[in-house]
């Protein structure tokens, strides 16, 4: 769940969709395409899959070129370690242990001498560097700034390709460099609301670089290009179109590529899918319920390497004030009943998300468990959604066709009143104030930009241009906006967070929050913000909008603060904990010192955490997160 909300209101706008399919809607097995898939057959019909690990904590992985070793990203507690892992023996070697900043991008060289990785560069921390490391452990290396993909390498290893965000044009380049010299080469640049969602890989003959480039203009599109190395021109390999790509990569004898993503026949699912090169003819080769990602090809191209992810999440209930043990709502056993988005409605009832074959609708359901039935049948995915006492239930929902467009629909709690609130060429419900009266979206065609509508009649209107980089919330009251720009300061570009108002000319507020916090909310009165501050242990903050120093509100030693959620009436709020492999959820009232416990687990995880509008239930989602790196053989 972080990962989703993050990924919702950051870089990509269809972010928050692919997360999820990412994730996957069950655990129904392997099969191939053709056994009751769309299109056409694949090209081979012996396919064989095996689990080579199985990790709760995996991010990324890396296959060898020689297919004996992988190298994968763990992350517990804000800690982040690379290790590898011999194929045929299973043993592993950690070679970054417990770094405190994210690790991401992970690639080995071709000789398999090295693995480089992309890390936060420690001069400039709001930029990622690429760093390198001999693949059995040793010290690590910086060897360029400013990288934000995985490197992909030149057969001879002397060059890499890596994608770069240029976040003052509003633009995404694919960048060359000479791992000797130094000498950069812009190779492709995309201007937004077109970007390249998956890193680039380097043919096997070293004369073509493979991308994906996503475009939000007219429903959201990803398509295959092909780059001269040499001369910069690029072309489209084949017609067809995904909805999202996560990787590519190239098979050993250049005759054709992979790719993990989806499209409009597999739904919200990321699959895999062989691209024959040149033609581009496309095929999917797996065909379930399961999300692939992350995918890697051995040299020899027996071996391919991939992360196969499944989630199950269910809806529990407690009441904070008669502190009443929690209670399971729902009971869901595999992730094809997993609970996504979770809203609490007035009258002791929640509405969430979940999914129905290939689509994903919008549910109520009682706190007792009883009465539950479907809110919506119409869209295929239900991207974010709020509740807001004059608004109802306000969500985003991705469209069917053959141009999937979001847009921005309302509903009463009890199911009735269902009302398109946007047309166009794609928004996405950004925040909806308490009072239900204001909302925030932005627009797939116009990134970076804000707009507010006004529940109340009128028509929506920006209010920033191109801008706002993160962390976009409306005051309680919805006459404020926080939003953060990029500002450049002595070459480097960091977060400035902003309050403006939406009623009057008044100035806008620059708030003084360090760098690197997180979670940052208002409070219920609307006179301050509280965050996450990762230099104070990871601890909670709270900041007057009318200045001064922030004030301290937890002091745990261990662990770390995960997020918070005021109440309505701002009389009390929730934390999140994690210490460990143990999350838990604490009640604290302004002005104590102290939080009270109110549940905790040993085991699995607590995603997303809720108060009821208009009493003290506490709703939120608890369950488990598969993960296996699978080896597929056969692919040809």
């Amino acid at each position: 769940a972080p990962a989703v909300a993050a990924a919702g209101r950051g870089k990509g706008t269809w972010a928050a969709i692919a997360v999820a399919a990412l994730v996957g809607l069950g655990g129904l097995g392997f099969g191939l395409a053709g056994r009751g898939a769309k299109g056409p057959a694949a090209p081979v019909q012996d396919l064989k899959m095996s689990v080579l690990m199985s990790r709760d904590d995996l991010t990324e992985t890396a296959l060898s070129a020689d297919g004996r070793y992988l190298a994968y990203i763990t992350a517990r507690d804000r800690r982040f370690s690379l290790s590898v892992r011999q194929v045929r023996t299973g043993s592993d070697v950690v070679i970054v242990a417990d770094n405190d900043v994210p690790i991401s991008g992970v690639s080995f060289s071709p000789d398999g001498d090295y693995l480089y990785f992309q890390n936060r560069d420690k001069d400039s921390p709001n930029y990622s560097a690429l760093f390198q490391v001999a693949s059995l452990g040793g010290a690590t290396r910086k060897i360029l700034f400013d990288v934000d993909s995985a490197a992909s390498f030149s057969p001879d290893g002397k060059r890499a390709v890596f994608q770069r965000g240029l976040l003052n044009e509003r633009a995404d380049s694919l960048v060359v460099v000479d791992l000797d010299g130094g000498q950069q080469k812009e190779l492709l640049r995309v201007k937004r609301p077109e970007n390249f969602p998956a890193a680039p890989a380097w043919s096997p003959d070293g004369t073509t670089i493979l991308a994906a480039i996503q475009s939000l203009t007219a429903g959201v599109k990803t398509r295959l290009v092909t780059i001269d190395v040499e001369t910069g021109k690029s072309a489209t390999l084949g017609s067809r179109t995904w909805t999202f790509v996560d990787s590519v990569r190239w098979m050993p004898d250049g005759r054709a590529a992979l790719v993990s993503g989806a499209d409009v026949a597999t739904g919200a699912v990321s699959q895999v899918f062989r691209v024959s090169f040149p033609g581009g003819e496309a095929v999917r080769i797996t065909n379930d319920l399961d999300g692939y990602t992350n995918l890697s090809v051995a040299r020899e191209g027996s071996s391919v390497a991939a992360v196969r992810r499944a989630a199950v999440n269910n809806l529990w209930v407690t009441r904070v004030d008669a502190k009443q043990e929690p209670l399971p709502v729902t009971f869901a056993s595999g992730s094809a009943g997993s609970i996504g988005q979770l809203v609490p409605l007035p009258g002791g009832a929640a509405a969430f998300s979940a999914p129905q074959g290939n689509q994903t609708f919008l549910w109520r359901i009682d706190a007792s468990g009883q009465n539950r039935r479907q809110l919506t049948s119409q869209g295929v995915f239900v991207i974010e959604a709020f509740y807001g006492q004059a608004a109802g239930l306000v969500f985003s929902q991705v469209e069917g066709g053959e141009n999937p467009l979001s847009h921005i629909w309302r509903i009463d709690p009890d199911g009735s009143g269902l009302r398109q609130l946007t047309t166009g060429s794609g928004e996405q419900i950004v925040d909806l104030a308490a009072s239900g009266r204001t909302l925030a979206f932005q627009r797939w065609d116009d990134p970076g930009s804000i707009f507010v509508l006004s529940l109340g009649g009128g028509e929506p209107r920006k209010v920033v241009d191109g801008k706002a980089a993160e962390q976009t919330r409306l005051s309680p009251d919805g006459t404020r906006l926080l939003y953060a720009t990029l500002e450049e300061v002595d070459g480097r570009f960091v977060p400035r967070r902003r309050v403006m108002s939406l009623e009057a000319d008044a100035p806008e507020v620059v708030v003084p929050l360090p760098a690197g916090v997180a979670n940052v909310s208002w409070t219920s009165d609307g006179q301050a913000l509280t965050y996450i501050d990762r230099n104070a242990g990871w601890n909670l903050m709270r900041q007057p909008l009318a200045g001064g120093p922030p004030q301290r509100m937890t002091s745990f030693t261990d662990g770390q603060v995960v997020d918070h959620v005021w109440s309505p009436d701002g009389s009390r709020m929730v934390i999140h904990r994690r210490v460990g492999s143990q999350d838990s959820l604490w009640m604290m009232k302004p002005g104590e010192t102290k939080p009270t416990l109110i549940t905790e687990y040993k085991t699995g995880r607590l995603a997303r955490h809720f108060w009821a509008p208009d009493e003290g239930l506490m709703y939120y989602t608890y369950g488990s997160m598969s993960q296996d790196v699978v080896m597929i053989e056969g692919v040809k």
